[in-house]
């Protein structure tokens, strides 16, 4: 009997001991070296020993050169995600949930401002990936450092993240491309559905770029849509931000902005903001079809249109035409469309249909 009771009291001092360990923050990095495949969930393929997975002090990183990851069996809560590396982009794939709730995720950048060259990309094909709980710290941060230190050269960052399934929302603001010498993209497709209240494009002097395809996705920006905008105090211009749009056979996805679109706060230059149409796959043309690129509940600020894109201006992509409206006024929502034009040959045949018809009446006159 006190063997036993010996025994238990060992097995509970190891059980405490366990449980001590895993409240301790740990930074799990992806191993170099040592790892056995490419599951998230296998523990030999972290360093120290354990996937990372629930611990709410934990950090995750993934930097080894070329490395890719799968999340993919089952659902992960981590504290701080980055995926972030030199050389070969890593590459995070993910299928199925992953909380990251209790502060920012890094997507090739990093939190210390003298690093540089850091690359990473994320693809989520399904599941929901949640970035916060709500708090005013908790943000995604792809090819965007948390500070700025454009004077000593550290700079050269670059992420990408594509969303081409599930859910991805953001309790704080997305940053894309923040400061000079770094550069971000998310593109959007399939049906996808991604939630933010801000989404900053290029914020200070860095090259962010949005990219949607086809018309099944959902796009909700609570508060507001920046490009090309920078505080006071921050040194190097506005940065070059791109909203990259594809027309397929589903139509086009459109931005919901809650509040307004600021083109560029700036005052000094309209240029810094892009807007690039292209038609994809099993687009079909038909005349007079209006698409709402941008809809937003408030007011376009700054200059309010993108810089190489006029009002009423006429855009020719692959024979096709398209005129381009700013819709602004007081008491309504605020939206930029693209409406197509009746192409030359329908104009020809509708031309031969109202001289006929005058034939017609001529010779029965």
């Amino acid at each position: 009997m006190r063997a036993k009771r010996k025994l238990m009291a060992v097995g509970m001092a190891i059980g405490l001991a366990t449980v001590s360990v895993q409240a301790a923050a740990t930074n799990f990095v992806w191993d170099a070296g040592g790892g056995v495949d490419n599951n998230w969930t296998n523990n030999l393929n972290w360093n120290p020993d354990g996937a990372p997975n629930g611990n709410n002090s934990d950090t995750a990183t993934i930097d080894v050169s070329g490395a890719v990851v799968n999340v993919s069996k089952k659902a992960v809560v981590i504290r701080t995600l980055n995926v972030s590396g030199t050389g070969t982009a890593p590459v995070l794939n993910i299928s199925t949930n992953l909380s990251n709730p209790y502060t920012s995720m890094f997507v090739g950048s990093t939190t210390n401002v003298l690093n540089s060259g850091y690359n990473g990309v994320v693809n989520q094909t399904a599941g929901t990936v949640t970035v916060g709980n709500g708090g005013t710290s908790y943000r995604l941060y792809i090819g965007a450092r948390l500070t700025n230190n454009i004077s000593s050269g550290y700079a050269n960052n670059s992420g990408t993240y594509n969303l081409s399934g599930g859910t991805l929302n953001v309790s704080n603001f997305t940053a894309v491309g923040r400061f000079s010498g770094e550069s971000g993209k998310l593109a959007i497709s399939g049906n996808a559905a991604f939630t933010t209240p801000i989404l900053q494009l290029a914020h200070y002097a860095g090259t962010g770029t949005l990219s949607v395809v086809g018309g099944q996705a959902s796009i909700n920006l609570l508060t507001n849509l920046l490009l090309s905008a920078y505080g006071s105090g921050v040194t190097g211009g506005a940065g070059t931000s791109i909203i990259d749009f594809t027309i397929d056979v589903t139509g086009a996805s459109k931005i919901n902005v809650g509040n307004n679109v600021q083109f560029d706060v700036t005052g000094s230059s309209s240029n810094n903001t892009l807007f690039q149409l292209s038609l994809g796959s099993g687009f079909v043309y038909s005349n007079n079809t209006t698409y709402t690129i941008i809809d937003a509940t408030g007011d376009f600020t700054g200059f309010g249109q993108f810089g190489n894109v006029t009002n009423n201006q006429v855009l020719t992509v692959d024979g096709k035409q398209f005129t381009a409206n700013y819709v602004t006024g007081a008491g309504i929502n605020d939206k930029f469309t693209l409406t197509t034009i009746p192409e030359p040959a329908t104009i020809g045949i509708l031309g031969f249909g109202a001289l006929l018809t005058l034939v017609l009446r001529r010779l029965k006159m």
